[in-house]
């Protein structure tokens, strides 16, 4: 279910299981006692290559929460202290986008920051890199938030483009 799931959003759920390190979870499926039933389970890996956490994306278009994240308490850091896919971001160059299905449609040297919000853990890993692309969705409130997140690590000498797209 979960490959056709993938494959009906036009990914190679192959290709993404290697690569990313999905899992997949089945009916009545649970981690520390919290429903994680049929879900795509995706690991959050750092720098080094490390499992820090995890973000489960719901199969069935029917739960009431699309996105689950790892309880803060059972992370070894929380989601939105870091980026995801930082441990394929090898350039000095990174493009920044809200999730993580938009960081596999990009590839490499891409990150998402888990939604539009931008955390101070978050802006301490841009600053590693010299060139910093956004590609936030053309909704206002995500250009209003991709925009701010720009003008801080600009005033840091960070060199910035926001690109916006077509809706």
């Amino acid at each position: 279910y979960h490959k056709d799931y993938l494959r009906g959003r036009n990914y190679d759920p192959d290709f993404l299981e290697e690569k990313y390190k999905l899992l997949g979870t089945g009916p009545g499926e649970t981690f520390n006692k919290k429903s994680y039933d049929l879900r795509i389970c995706i690991p959050i890996i750092n720098k080094r290559g490390k499992v820090i956490s995890f973000q489960a994306r719901d199969i069935t278009d029917k739960a009431k929460i699309r996105y689950k994240a790892c309880p803060i308490e059972d992370s070894v850091q929380d989601m939105k202290q870091t980026l995801y896919n930082l441990n394929n971001c090898n350039s000095n160059t990174i493009g920044i986008v809200e999730g993580v299905f938009d960081v596999w449609r990009m590839g490499d040297n891409f990150a998402a920051t888990f939604g539009t919000g931008l955390t101070d853990g978050q802006i301490k890993a841009l600053v590693q890199y010299e060139k910093i692309y956004w590609l936030f969705d053309p909704e206002p409130e995500a250009q209003k938030k991709a925009k701010g997140g720009a003008d801080k690590l600009a005033s840091m000498g960070k060199h910035i483009e926001l690109i916006e797209l077509d809706s």
